[in-house]
Parts: C-alpha cells; sequence; structure tokens
C-alpha cells in the first residue's frame, strides 16, 4: 500500500511489501492511539504523514456506513477523518470519494474491487522487478501492458484515485527499464501527466508526494528536450538516428576503427603479489576452491569451467590433473603431475590441449593443508591423509597484451579457465546461502577476474569500460578470447566522474577491496573504489562485493563484504561523489521466543555497516558480543545477562556443524558462553518489556560493535 513516488535516477523508497504491511498496521495503529490520548496534532500529522493510507481508511468507513448507517465506531472514524482531512490539506477528496462510493451499485463495486486487487498484484511485481532487475526488457514491458489495461478500467468507472495510482506504477517500470531510451522516459512523463489529471480531478493535489511528482515530470520533460537537441547533433555528426546502447557513447562508426590485440601467456611467478575480486579467492588458501579425494581418484574439479579437468592422487605426496574422469586406473589414464604442497611456492603448469605440443597453456597453484592450520581464528587439522586428501586450487595464469606500449593483463581470479565472462553471476553461477537469514536460500553472487592495466598498475576488476594510454575505451573479446578489441569513446557523450570512500574500521583493519558494478548500459563496468579517489564512467551504480583485513599470515583476519541494504548511487560527470562504509558497525539478530521466554541463535548475527553494507565469511574475529538487557529501546542502563565467544574449539566446531545448512561454516559465528558442549542458542527468562542488544567492544575486524535494542 506505499503510494508511488518518483526520484530522479534512483528509487529510494522501494520497501517490501511486508514493509508496507507494516505501514498500514502502523498508521491505523497510532491514529487510535492518538484517539485514545484525545491528540488531534498528533492524529493529523499520522494522517498528513500516511494520506493514501487515509484514503483506504476512509473508503472502509463509508462502505461500512452504506451497509449500516447507524455503525457507530465508523460514524465517529468518519468524523475524526474528514475533520482531520479539512484541517490539513483542505480539499474535498474525501467526499468526492464518497460521492463516488454512494453512486456505484453492487456490481460496479465488485468491479473497484477486482481491479484494486489486480493493482496490489501489479505493486508486487514491481518490486520483484526492482529487487531482482532481470535484463529482458520483455518482463518490464508485459508489466506496462496490463497496469495500461487497469488504469483504464479505473478511468472508466471513474476512480480518480486509484487511476492516479495506476498511472504511477506504470511511471515507476519506465523509470526501472533496463537500458531506458528517449522514448522510455517520455513515457513515463507523459504516465506522471496522467497520474497529475487524476489527481487534480478529486483535488487530491496539496500532499509532498503530489508536488515532489509534478515537479520531476517538469524537470524530466526539460532534460528529455535537451537530449533530443543532443539526439539531433548526432545525426548531424554521421550517428544513425536510432542508435542507442553503448554505441551511443563511442565514436562515429567505432567497430570500423576498432583495434585489435593478441594475448600472450604469462603464469604468475608470486603469490599474493595483487589483490584478487573473487569470493573464493583471496590470500587464505582455505577459502579458495577445493575438490575432497579419496584414494587415487579421479574427482572432477567442478568449479574449472573451460572444460572437465579432474584431479588424481597416484602417491600420498603426488597429485595430477586429467581430462578423463571414468578412467580410475591411472596406467591408463594419463595425468599431467602437479605440486600441492602445504607451502604455496610456484605453481603447476598444465596443457588444456595436448601437453606434447604444449597446447594451450594454464597454471595453478595447488596446496594441501597441515595438521595445525590456522583458519576460522582456531587451529585445525587438514593435513592428507593416506585415504584422503583436501586439495584447494586457485589460477595462477595470466594472459598479457601490449597496446602501443602498455601493457594489459587478465588474470583468472575466480579459477574457472576463462577470461571475459560477461555476467558473472549467471555464467559462473557461484551461490552464497550464508546471506538469508534461515540459510535456506542460495543467493547469487558475483566472482569476478581481474585486470591490470600498466606495468606497475594495481590490480582491478575485469571491467569492458577501460583506461588505457589516457583515453577510455570499450573492450570485448575477439577470435574467442585469443585476442581484445579496443572501440574509442566519444568524448562528447562519454562522461565521468569521481567517487572518494570513506574507510572507518578497527585498528589496523584495511578495506582490501570494495568491488561496483554499473547499471544499464554499464553493466559489464567494475571498479574497485577502496583506495582514494576513483574514477569512473558517469552512470549509475551499486556494490556487488569487498573484502576487508587485518594482519597477516597466521595471524590474518578477513571478511567478505555485500551490498546488504545498501542504495545504488550516481557518479555525475565532472563532479565527486563521496561514500562513507565501516563504523559505525551494528549488531543485528533475529530476536526469537514469545512473551518473556527470550531465544537468541548466534547464527542470525549480522554485522552491518554504515551504508547498510553486510559482512560475513568473518574469519578470526567472529562477532562476540555481550547480550545486554535494557527497560528501553535506547539501552540505557542495560546490564549483561549473558555473552556469546568465539569458537576456538575445532572439534567442537565440527560437531557443531552438523545437520546445519551451512556446514562447516558455522565457525564464522560464536557460541553462549559457559555451555560445555557449546550451543549457537542463548536462552533467558526476562521481565516483560525488556529489550535485548548485542554488544561488541574490541573486535579485531571491526573494533566497536554497537548494540541494536529490540
Amino acid at each position: 500500500m506505499t503510494m508511488f513516488r518518483l526520484i530522479p535516477a534512483v528509487l529510494l523508497f522501494a520497501a517490501s511489501l511486508s514493509a508496507q504491511a507494516w505501514n498500514f498496521d502502523k498508521f491505523t495503529h497510532e491514529l487510535s492511539e492518538k484517539v485514545r490520548f484525545k491528540d488531534e496534532k498528533g492524529y493529523d500529522k499520522i494522517l498528513k504523514e500516511y494520506h493514501y493510507h487515509a484514503l483506504l481508511h476512509f473508503r472502509a468507513q463509508v462502505r461500512m456506513l452504506i451497509r449500516d448507517e447507524t455503525h457507530e465506531q465508523s460514524q465517529a472514524e468518519y468524523g475524526r477523518l474528514t475533520a482531520s482531512w479539512q484541517r490539513v490539506f483542505r480539499t474535498d477528496t474525501l467526499e468526492q470519494i464518497e460521492r463516488w462510493l454512494r453512486s456505484q451499485d453492487i456490481a460496479q463495486i465488485r468491479t473497484f474491487d477486482n481491479c484494486y486487487g489486480a493493482l496490489q498484484k501489479g505493486k508486487n511485481h514491481y518490486f520483484q522487478l526492482y529487487t531482482d532487475k532481470p535484463n529482458e526488457r520483455a518482463n518490464y514491458e508485459k508489466l506496462v501492458e496490463s497496469l495500461l489495461k487497469l488504469a483504464e478500467q479505473f478511468e472508466y468507472i471513474g476512480e480518480r484515485t486509484q487511476a492516479a495510482e495506476t498511472w504511477g506504477v506504470v511511471a515507476q517500470v519506465y523509470n526501472i527499464m533496463p537500458s531506458r531510451t528517449l522514448q522510455d522516459r517520455k513515457e513515463a512523463v507523459y504516465a506522471i501527466d496522467r497520474y497529475q489529471e487524476h489527481r487534480d480531478r478529486w483535488n487530491y493535489n496539496k500532499d509532498q508526494l503530489y508536488l515532489t511528482n509534478v515537479n520531476w515530470a517538469k524537470e524530466e520533460k526539460r532534460k528529455i528536450e535537451e537530449d533530443e537537441k543532443k539526439q539531433a547533433k548526432r545525426a548531424a555528426e554521421g550517428y544513425d538516428e536510432n542508435i542507442t546502447g553503448i554505441d551511443s557513447f563511442l565514436v562515429v562508426d567505432a567497430d570500423k576503427t576498432e583495434k585489435f590485440y593478441p594475448f600472450t601467456f604469462k603464469p604468475m611467478s608470486k603469490f599474493e603479489s595483487k589483490v584478487d575480486f573473487s569470493l573464493m579467492g583471496g590470500p587464505s588458501p582455505m577459502r579458495w576452491p577445493s575438490v575432497t579425494i579419496t584414494g587415487k581418484g579421479p574427482i572432477k574439479m567442478s568449479w574449472f569451467r573451460s572444460k572437465e579437468m579432474f584431479l588424481v592422487r597416484p602417491g600420498n605426496n603426488k597429485y595430477g590433473v586429467t581430462f578423463d574422469g571414468a578412467e580410475s586406473n591411472l596406467k591408463k589414464n594419463p595425468f599431467q603431475p602437479v605440486a600441492a604442497p602445504n607451502k604455496i611456492k610456484k605453481p603447476s603448469l598444465i596443457y588444456l590441449g595436448d601437453p606434447k605440443a604444449k597446447e594451450d597453456p594454464y597454471a595453478m597453484w595447488f596446496y594441501t593443508g597441515g595438521a595445525s592450520e590456522p583458519f576460522q581464528g582456531m587451529s585445525q587439522n587438514y593435513a592428507p591423509t593416506a585415504k584422503r586428501a583436501i586439495v584447494y586450487y586457485k589460477s595462477a595464469s595470466s594472459w598479457v597484451a601490449d597496446v602501443d606500449g602498455t601493457p594489459v593483463t587478465l588474470f583468472d581470479d575466480n579459477s574457472d579457465g576463462a577470461i571475459f565472462t560477461e555476467d558473472y553471476e549467471e555464467d559462473f553461477g557461484m551461490t552464497q546461502r550464508t546471506l538469508t537469514d534461515d540459510f535456506d536460500e542460495e543467493t547469487k553472487v558475483s566472482a569476478i577476474d581481474s585486470m591490470q592495466i600498466g606495468k606497475k598498475a594495481k590490480a582491478v576488476p575485469f571491467s569492458n569500460w577501460v583506461k588505457v594510454n589516457g583515453s577510455w575505451f570499450h573492450m570485448r573479446r575477439s577470435e574467442d578470447g585469443k585476442k581484445f578489441g579496443l572501440r574509442a569513446t566519444n568524448p562528447d557523450y562519454f562522461k565521468t566522474g569521481n567517487v572518494k570512500v570513506k574507510w572507518s574500521a578497527g585498528k589496523g583493519t584495511k578495506l582490501e577491496a570494495l568491488v561496483v558494478q554499473g547499471r544499464g548500459w554499464f553493466g559489464q563496468a567494475r571498479f574497485d573504489i577502496s583506495k582514494g579517489v576513483t574514477e569512473l564512467p558517469a552512470a549509475e551504480y551499486e556494490v556487488l562485493f569487498g573484502r576487508i583485513v587485518n594482519g597477516k599470515k597466521a595471524r590474518m583476519s578477513s571478511a567478505d563484504l555485500f551490498a546488504g541494504s545498501t542504495e545504488p548511487f550516481t557518479v555525475k560527470p565532472g563532479e565527486t561523489t563521496e561514500l562513507a562504509f565501516g563504523a559505525p558497525f551494528k549488531l543485528e539478530y533475529n530476536r526469537e521466543g514469545e512473551g518473556r521466554d527470550l531465544k537468541i541463535n548466534a547464527l542470525t548475527i549480522k554485522v552491518i555497516g554504515t551504508a547498510g553494507e553486510i559482512y560475513r565469511n568473518v574469519n578470526g574475529a567472529p562477532p562476540a558480543s555481550e547480550i545486554l538487557a535494557a527497560k528501553d529501546d535506547t539501552g540505557k542502563g542495560a546490564k549483561a545477562i549473558g555473552a556469546f565467544i568465539a569458537l576456538k574449539d575445532a572439534q567442537m566446531a565440527s560437531d557443531l556443524s552438523k545437520g546445519q545448512a551451512i556446514g562447516f561454516e558455522v565457525a564464522y559465528w560464536p557460541v553462549v558462553k559457559g555451555v560445555a558442549n557449546g550451543s549457537f542458542v542463548f536462552e533467558e527468562f526476562v521481565p516483560d518489556g525488556t529489550k535485548i542488544g548485542l554488544k561488541g567492544d574490541k573486535n579485531k575486524l571491526f573494533g566497536k560493535l554497537l548494540p541494536v535494542f529490540k
């Protein structure tokens, strides 16, 4: 039941459907509270803020009075609503609604109810599109088609508030349409014009929401006129009049002037010589892709995707790779030997084609853990046995091209054997289960490759939009990845801005990576904004992935950063956008139990940063905390009633992981203090009205972790 509000560039309000329901419940509850305490000013304030809910509430009272004019509760609420509306808005909107309702017969009311129900479904569909952001325009166009029919029905029966609301949804769909065109923008403006027309017919036009939408339409019309002039200028310069998308940012006939550059394979020589951007990467081998091999194998290396590759183990300390997964007799299954030591040294060189011809070389690091492997803040035994071994692997491959004297290097950070992946979420298919509260749903995440432009430059996420030798280009693969092409951008139409990130955390904690990805035509633009000021194409962006670290090697702690509730942000031409991440950090959790029975499952604890980003896979610094009880949600005078502490025992972690959807990842969370065999669930009896919060003071990664009392 959220009213639709247009915001230039970014939709700021798109709440979940549960939040919508909560808002209406809040409206009716708070109205009744103001009535109970005879607070007329408070009643008016709520009606002003939730004016759309007030219309729904008023409609319900009128319908009740049509059935029974003597209904005392509806009579009283009818009087309060009409009086408050006049004090706040001074319009006859409620009279218009009542007049319309009393003029309808049963069949017409039934039609209205059906249309209203269909509108709620349309809103649900909109919110789903807004959340999932599918790239196929057909999904959005189908919704627009159904909404236009619905708007026509509301117009036919003469219900102006819902006709306006429907046109508002139409405008919103056009505003989130993938690869928005000039015509899409015109359709959104037209929808708001119709929205304004219907609102004006019933004088529902004094609220801030109406003014915001109408002013947006005026400004958007002005911008469209400017863009149409630019379009005419393009045509005069030789651009196709129907040019759109990526080509609209490039020079005229960019395909004809595209330059191509061949790759040369080059194995990496040093481990930790660069930052990588894959979720299954980073400096700790225990986070890499892995296979568990029993006997001699072969066992499939599932994350390697360019062709099926299998690991074999011909001896206790001998390993190899083969492309035949059916033959277990290694005398009949030719394999290429690889080294899998407990200390990372030089990578192993293999050939994906004919080894004798040294065809299609590829390099990988392989790693086997030790008997006392530091991971998740404890010492764990990952040493191979005679029957079983866990082998971790990571790409050590790179491909270098010379672009007019500047080396451009591509790295296969996600170890899938491929570069130039277009859509890492869909094509690579990696999921993260710990991003949902109950770990019952797989969330798609990006495991990104990287690139380096210049000999001594830092590694950056792989992007199709690149700056080489001082100029921006659109980069694309050629000849099945053996070459790449660069198409020049036109500075008249391709603009850039800057992003500056402010980072704050515990002492010594660094923001090692923070990857953002563009939207729309810049959906393949990815940049690491973690260091200083970063230049980006002017576009809308969203947070994709990040990593924070503290310490080195055995003493290292780390955590992965995900978007959480962060908002998309816009980089404007020639301007610097400042973003803050990190502290203050909050400890969110799910409060369970009924009445005075308090229950907190540590596995629901989330570390949330100042921008709404969420930190998961907290390695070596779990969110240990005091459990505080207070009389109200300010936390004043709170007292500790228990604590969650870091899990330090590997056997206990193994026992606790059994039956859990996330398996051994439970060791990223703390356990209840004082429970001998370990438990994630804290239970206590507390007085009625007690507010509970979790607080951590000296976390190695985050420093202070502030409580959220609930």
